[in-house]
């Protein structure tokens, strides 16, 4: 329960924070280094599913096995091939974790900000990730070059990206990918002059727009400003966030509220977002979803036919309700559905490696 003792900001939290970012990334390398196979990490999947959701999720289950099955090793394997024929090491051909959050709290990013001659910590960033200071993927530049190590994308959230927000001033200033939350709230004018701020060479791979609008106002807002956008020749990504839009609160038969989200209205969102982006000739560049890789009970619906009064039994987030891994594995799936009915070939100059 909030009180005042519980909100009072405490300094040390920032450094447990860092611990557990540090501890988490050690976990996602290890996972990538016991799969290194992609169709090794799918079939683990249809296992999971298979021994313990089998009742509920067995369309999703019976997906896993089938894109297990479809997985092209030979491929992946070519690929390693070449890549160590140019003389790429081990650890470069090896899969790559890359991490993003939302760049909120300045005091603890502006904390881990490096320029980019200095040596970064292991393990903070791509392994590839070092540049001249002259030849950046900012375009030609004699300015020294800082990087956030926080992350290797960092995102502005609705609520701080105004124009004269230190939020934004921040981002500016450093040379990683970053990304803009966009609720139906934003102006073309706004669009532009956040733009023109952030990606002032127009760099493809540098901004990234990511709605957050819920199925109504995405449908009423976002081919004009997708149109507006590509007119202009802005080289930006398009992401979509159908997590926050659709946030509501319920109450059980035993009287408990909780803030939850529902999954039928998180894959509206998904769906409309690709099918706009089709219409105005625009790549739909990339998904954010929240979830947990257990079985909580803190979204409604979807394949694990979860109930409101099935919410107590496993609501464990202290913040925003997550998809649980079977549910997130099923808008997942979806979404690649939808990318295959509508991808659209674009210009290699706006492409992003």
């Amino acid at each position: 329960m909030a009180s005042e003792t519980a909100r009072t900001p405490d300094p040390q939290r920032l450094i447990q924070a860092y611990q557990y970012a540090a501890a988490t990334l050690e976990h996602l390398e290890t996972l990538t280094r016991t799969y290194r196979s992609p169709k090794a990490s799918l079939e683990r999947l249809h296992e999971r599913l298979t021994t313990t959701d089998s009742s509920k999720a067995p369309a999703l289950a019976t997906a896993m096995k089938h894109l297990a099955q479809g997985f092209n090793e030979d491929a992946v394997a070519t690929r390693s091939r070449s890549e160590r024929a140019r003389g790429a090491t081990a650890a470069e051909i090896a899969p790559t974790v890359f991490t993003s959050h939302e760049a909120l709290l300045l005091p603890y990013e502006e904390s881990l900000v490096r320029l980019a001659d200095e040596a970064f910590p292991k393990g903070l960033l791509n392994r590839r990730a070092s540049v001249s200071s002259k030849e950046t993927n900012l375009g030609k530049s004699t300015e020294p070059l800082f990087y956030a190590t926080s992350g290797h994308f960092l995102w502005i959230g609705e609520r701080t990206r105004q124009l004269n927000a230190a939020h934004i001033e921040f981002v500016r200033g450093i040379s990683n990918p970053i990304g803009i939350k966009l609720s139906g709230s934003v102006t073309l004018e706004e669009l532009f002059a956040l733009v023109e701020m952030l990606n002032p060479c127009n760099t493809p791979g540098r901004l990234t727009l990511i709605t957050r609008m819920g199925t109504s106002t995405l449908q009423r807002k976002l081919p004009s400003l997708m149109a507006a956008v590509r007119r202009a020749g802005l080289a930006v990504i398009w992401m979509c966030d159908p997590m926050h839009a659709n946030t509501i609160t319920v109450q059980d038969s035993r009287g408990q509220r909780f803030k939850t989200r529902d999954c039928e209205s998180i894959q509206d969102e998904l769906r409309m977002f690709f099918e706009i982006a089709a219409a105005e000739g625009v790549s739909a560049g990339g998904v954010h979803l929240e979830m947990s890789g257990e079985s909580v009970t803190e979204c409604l619906g979807g394949v694990t036919q979860t109930q409101v009064d099935d919410l107590a039994r496993a609501y464990h987030s202290a913040c925003d309700p997550r998809l649980n891994y079977a549910q997130a594995l099923s808008l997942a799936s979806a979404a690649g559905e939808y990318l295959r009915r509508t991808d659209i070939v674009t210009e290699p100059s706006k492409s992003v490696a």
